[in-house]
């Protein structure tokens, strides 16, 4: 057996986002090699009555509660996992008016994102009736009002969401869901509940109502932890946010949840895996989903847009929204965007906490020791994402590498900060461990484009990150290689690629870190490497014919070099002549291939 200790993460209770509210001692998982199978018992998903497995023991502590143990199991007939021990919390207790874990929540916790994504597929016009079961503060709702223009309603127990119905203006009924609801019944177009069936004991049960409160033709939408992620393997991060013990009960797979929806009465069902967690669109009639990324984007961003507009600066719903917005405006290539939110940030920033997002100084010192209330006097908590994000756009506004080392340093530390925070309420963030890694091997790169000494030692120490392993670990190594060849650098870029395994004419490349593979084969000095070299120059040329004519020259040339120097002139003259049919051959190569095609001058 593996013990692995973890920390809970502070997720809040009710609907997205739910879970522990309070700082609770560690939690500790163990994870079961060989068990023994439990008596026969009900699947609490489907009902199937055999012997289940146990996979984890879980060790953790409730806020107020004696310390508990429980198991996780797995039912072989649906394939989903489930507590052993099913009893419900009191999401309606106020456990979250503390200004920290709300700040939180509202600057970087809440997956907004991923809510507005599956609701903006639905194709519902404006005037659609929708409710939210479960909706927490009320961030998903808000989209719904604002962004597609349904009319909505939200029904959750719990004090976060009162406070968002007052801050967002939005109707939450504070109560559960009950056993039946015929107020409601077959009244909403839409329904979604976001992170809330892995709360509830009987799934089943919870899905009839939801059923039920769904119009014909109507669409239920459904996110839930994905229990595939539910391994040893899964960054800290994030597996005892997925866990929760005390708060979730049961996990889906995507064949356990599909089989459940349709017992349901959703006979159309679509499940599909995000990150660490699934999402569900079902209904009692065929459906039409928008899938064109482009659409789906420019719904969220105009709502983003729309509410930083309609918060004071250095609000907590403004630098969500704004960093938010930043985030994605990076991520979708729109750069003008993006420095429009950045300047929406730097000004509250500078409002709120005096501090100046330009300047790459480091955090104070108190940033490193305090606890998560008296951060939020001290920066905004998405700071990591919002100077990653930024200096990924410098990057593609042109901004030298070499000039943003200390602004992804800053990113990481800041999202350090933050995590540190949080662990001292026992809890952790995983898209902040995200951000510190990815920051940290940004900074190697920025380092590698200049004079740095040890650059290859640097790299080389990288750690493989929370997510992506040591196939993402190695495209970053690879982009390494691609700096240091295009600064000059040959000499580290050799000893990255002969450590990193890039060598291996086996080894996964894009095309820009094969021609530099192939660019140190042949201005080598070793004659063994040459041949490998022609080969991965013409590999790239195969691949850049059609749609990179400057990469394709680039590469034809380099393969001449290197079948010159192995004396195969026969060979370049073979693929001078070919390259001259094109219509974009350059001059040079032109007449080089003329001259290669004229006999030579036989002796008198």
């Amino acid at each position: 057996m593996v013990s692995l200790l973890r920390r809970l993460r502070g997720l809040l209770p009710g609907g997205a986002g739910a879970g522990p509210p309070d700082a609770v001692p560690a939690t500790e998982l163990t994870w079961l090699a060989a068990p023994a199978r439990t008596a026969a018992m009900a699947c609490p998903n489907c009902g199937a009555i055999a012997a289940k497995l146990p996979v984890l023991g879980v060790a953790f502590t409730l806020p107020g509660e004696a310390a508990r143990r429980d198991r996780l199991l797995r039912c072989a007939d649906c394939t989903c996992l489930f507590y052993e021990d099913r009893r419900l919390p009191d999401y309606a207790a106020d456990h979250l008016r503390q200004p920290g874990r709300v700040s939180f929540y509202l600057q970087q916790g809440a997956g907004v994102g991923l809510l507005a994504g599956v609701l903006a597929q639905v194709a519902a016009p404006p005037g659609a009736a929708y409710v939210e079961v479960g909706c927490g503060f009320g961030l998903a709702l808000d989209f719904a009002v604002w962004g597609r223009g349904w009319v909505g309603l939200g029904i959750d127990p719990g004090g976060l969401a009162a406070i968002g119905s007052a801050r967002l203006g939005l109707p939450i009924e504070p109560r559960y869901l009950g056993s039946d609801e015929p107020a409601l019944s077959a009244r909403f177009d839409v329904a979604m509940s976001a992170e809330t069936i892995e709360h509830v004991a009987s799934p089943p049960a919870f899905l009839r109502v939801l059923r039920g409160i769904v119009r014909p033709g109507g669409v239920l939408v459904l996110t839930t932890p994905d229990a595939a992620a539910l391994r040893a393997e899964t960054a800290s991060g994030a597996l005892v946010a997925l866990l929760s013990p005390g708060y979730h009960m049961v996990f889906q797979t995507a064949e356990s949840l599909c089989g459940a929806l349709r017992a349901a009465g959703f006979p159309e069902v679509v499940v599909r895996a995000d990150g660490y967690g699934l999402v569900a669109h079902a209904s009692d009639r065929p459906f039409r989903l928008e899938t064109d990324p482009a659409r789906l984007g420019a719904a969220y961003l105009d709502y983003l847009e729309r509410r930083v507009a309609e918060f004071a600066p250095g609000d907590d719903l403004q630098l969500g929204f704004a960093a938010r917005l930043l985030q994605e405006c990076v991520n979708r290539g729109q750069t003008a965007r993006a420095g429009a939110a950045y300047a929406a940030l730097r000004a509250a920033c500078l409002g709120r906490f005096g501090l100046d997002l330009d300047r790459d100084d480091p955090l104070p010192e108190e940033a490193l020791r305090c606890d998560l209330e008296r951060l939020t006097r001290i920066m905004p908590l998405a700071l990591g994402g919002i100077l990653h994000a930024d200096a990924i756009r410098r990057l593609a506004d042109g901004t030298p590498r070499a000039a943003l080392e200390a602004r992804f340093l800053r990113a990481a530390e800041a999202a350090d900060v933050l995590r540190a925070a949080l662990r001292r309420l026992g809890t952790d963030d995983a898209m902040s461990e995200e951000i510190a890694w990815a920051a940290r091997a940004e900074a190697l790169l920025c380092a590698a484009s200049g004079p740095a000494e040890g650059i290859a030692d640097r790299l080389l120490a990288l750690a493989e990150p929370p997510r992506g392993g040591a196939a993402r670990r190695a495209a970053i190594l690879a982009r390494a290689v691609v700096v240091l060849v295009n600064a000059g650098r040959y000499a580290p870029a050799r000893e990255v690629a002969a450590v990193a395994g890039l060598q291996d004419e086996a080894a996964a490349c894009d095309r820009d870190a094969l021609f530099c593979l192939a660019v140190l084969d042949v201005r080598g000095d070793d004659p063994a490497a040459w041949p490998r070299g022609a080969r991965r120059f013409a590999r790239v040329r195969v691949r850049a014919a059609e749609d990179a004519p400057g990469l394709f020259w680039a590469a034809l040339r380099g393969e001449a070099m290197a079948l010159e120097r192995l004396g195969q002139h026969g060979a370049v003259a073979a693929l001078l002549a070919g390259a001259a049919a094109r219509a974009d051959v350059p001059a040079d190569l032109m007449a080089r291939a003329a001259d290669l095609a004229v006999p030579a001058t036989p002796p008198q």
